[in-house]
């Protein structure tokens, strides 16, 4: 995973990780984004320590979503996006309130 994202930082292509003696080019997650018309919300952390909130920004400006939001959350890691301790009452209401507005529309 490491170094999946480690060159996916280098080249801002997110590519399969292929085992080692595979025969075919890996897939790239990232060709695809600009056909993605479902709504996102993307959340990141800014102590995350995979990669920036600038790397995550990439994939809110790359898929084709009119409803879409990005979230960068101050002072988080990667897991306290999910389990911090604060996550139940400063994460969770704004995802539950962007999901109720969207089903609502």
């Amino acid at each position: 995973m490491n170094t999946q994202l480690n060159q996916a930082i280098a080249s801002e292509h997110f590519l399969e990780h292929l085992p080692e003696g595979a025969t075919h080019q890996p897939y790239d997650y990232t060709a695809g984004m600009g056909l993605i018309s479902s709504p996102m919300f993307f959340i990141a952390a800014e102590k995350d320590f995979f990669h920036s909130g600038s790397i995550k920004q990439f994939g809110f400006d790359a898929v084709a979503s009119s409803e879409k939001k990005f979230m960068l959350l101050a002072g988080y890691g990667h897991t306290d996006m999910l389990m911090g301790r604060y996550a139940e009452r400063e994460v969770y209401p704004t995802l539950a309130e962007w999901m109720t507005s969207v089903a609502a529309d």
